[in-house]
């Protein structure tokens, strides 16, 4: 049977506004032999699956560094320390990145992004009753191009590889259905 492992040390290593690195010593409790493992310890992080009155779904596009490319997504992004909830940090990235504020919002799920090496979550709403309040409210390192798609093609989007970030393809299956997603039998 598989067990937790004990905590020897834990070192942080660097520390930013968007996550710390960590390097933890743990004892493995088949062995007993000590090993290192690098952490990140990260804010929660939220996706939202906009969904306007007539269909259309709500994407941005923006130019990633770790990919290098321009990438098609859903809004997100990570918990504010400000946020109450995810809710209220899923209202306030929908607004910042779509400039659409949501009627509805309803919690589809949550993913563990990469639990080998991170802490956090990443929960997934479903906005719709969408009005557009105001404007965008990027921040500096944000460049972002609001654009709409029908929701009946965004297994097509995803098969094609034009939607391919992985958060974003399991926001679909918590919101959707996965056979829905990639329309399988």
């Amino acid at each position: 049977m598989v067990k937790p492992w004990s905590v020897l040390a834990t070192e942080q290593l660097v520390d930013t506004r968007v996550f710390s690195l960590m390097k933890r010593q743990a004892r493995s409790p088949r062995s007993g032999e000590p090993y290192s493992f690098y952490l990140l310890n990260t804010p929660h992080w939220v996706n939202i699956v906009p969904i306007t009155r007539e269909g259309q779904l709500v994407l941005v596009r923006q130019y990633r560094q770790g990919t290098e490319e321009v990438t098609l997504e859903i809004p997100g992004g990570m918990m504010d320390p400000e946020d109450d909830s995810p809710e209220d940090a899923a209202r306030r990235e929908l607004l910042e990145e779509t400039g659409y504020a949501a009627g509805d919002m309803r919690q589809a799920g949550w993913v563990e992004p990469n639990p080998a090496l991170q802490n956090n979550r990443c929960y997934t709403f479903v906005a719709e009753g969408l009005h557009t309040p105001g404007p965008l409210q990027h921040d500096g390192s944000e460049d972002i191009e609001v654009v709409h798609i029908p929701l009946a093609e965004v297994s097509d989007y995803v098969r094609s590889g034009r939607i391919r970030h992985s958060l974003v393809i399991a926001a679909f299956a918590l919101s959707f259905g996965l056979g829905e997603v990639l329309r399988c039998p």
